[in-house]
């Protein structure tokens, strides 16, 4: 997008990354799922990449604004996904009360909240600032997956989220000056 980011801006993004790495470190192993699905999260936020920066070099008229990006991102991923259920076995959902409850999460913390908020960010800000800002959602997550599942949670965890925070400071400070 013929941004230039300063040397301070790279440094700071890679010791987000370094946190990021501390704290997911104990979870980075293969476990039982098909080799394929360990690329869904990499496809994901090479998704979320290509968009950021489509949003920002289609924001001006004629772009789908905050809900149609919003609706066009749940279109496309109730084909993908609804393709891939379809494939490995039955679209009928399991008629439980969990299975609702689970579905309105994800509806509207995940995908109004989260991501209506970051294309909100997106739009105000510039993106390198807004991206970084995702290198604290590992640590979010297993703060939440302590509170609500009590998982364990170790001092590497701790000191990767911190790590991404010095980061993602290093990033908004450089950008600053």
């Amino acid at each position: 997008m013929g941004q230039r980011l300063s040397r301070g801006v790279w440094f700071g993004l890679a010791i987000g990354l370094g946190g990021v790495v501390l704290v997911t470190y104990s979870g980075l192993s293969l476990g039982k799922a098909p080799l394929w699905a360990y690329g869904l999260p990499l496809l994901g936020m090479l998704s979320l990449a290509v968009a950021t920066l489509w949003q920002k070099h289609s924001s001006g008229a004629g772009s789908p604004g905050l809900l149609g990006t919003l609706w066009l991102q749940a279109c496309v991923s109730s084909v993908v996904f609804g393709a891939v259920v379809g494939w490995q076995g039955n679209l009928w959902p399991v008629p439980t009360a969990g299975f609702a409850i689970s579905v309105l999460w994800t509806a509207l913390l995940s995908s109004l909240g989260g991501y209506g908020l970051y294309w909100l960010c997106l739009s105000r800000s510039n993106p390198t600032r807004v991206a970084s800002v995702l290198y604290l959602s590992p640590g979010v997550t297993l703060l939440w997956a302590w509170c609500m599942f009590d998982e364990p949670l170790s001092w590497l965890m701790w000191v990767g989220t911190a790590v991404s925070g010095v980061g993602i400071w290093r990033v908004m400070h450089a950008q600053r000056a």
